[in-house]
């Protein structure tokens, strides 16, 4: 892992009724909690590998015989609880269903079930 770009804090912020904006014609009558703690996580970065899926059977007489991806890596950022627990993230699945040449396509990394940002959208995947 990288070095951390922000540092954990704990905040409190106080409400006042003055903060809060209603719509016309709407009052406030209670406002409970009058404050909220905020902890903000400390945020850092780590290169994880991609890897390519690949679905489906290619046409007659045709096999995957190498699948690459570029970049092999991405940057991701997060707080350090999620990015300690991935070791690397999975494309969207490509269906080589019926093809027999050759190919590359552009897929979109799968960032489903991790709380992680990155610069990287997409990765050209060849087979």
């Amino acid at each position: 892992m990288t070095s951390a770009r922000r540092k954990k804090e704990e905040s409190t912020y106080y409400i006042h009724r003055e903060d809060i904006r209603l719509p016309h014609a709407v009052t406030l009558a209670n406002l409970n909690p009058s404050n909220v703690k905020v902890t903000t996580e400390e945020t850092v970065r780590k290169t994880v590998r991609v890897i390519p899926i690949v679905t489906g059977e290619p046409g007659k007489g045709a096999m995957v015989r190498s699948v690459s991806v570029t970049p092999p890596s991405v940057e991701i950022e997060g707080i350090r609880p999620e990015i300690a627990r991935i070791s690397a993230l999975k494309t969207e699945p490509l269906d080589v269903t019926g093809m027999n040449e050759t190919f590359s396509q552009d897929l979109k990394l799968d960032l489903a079930g991790h709380v992680v940002r990155t610069k990287t959208a997409a990765v050209t995947v060849r087979l």
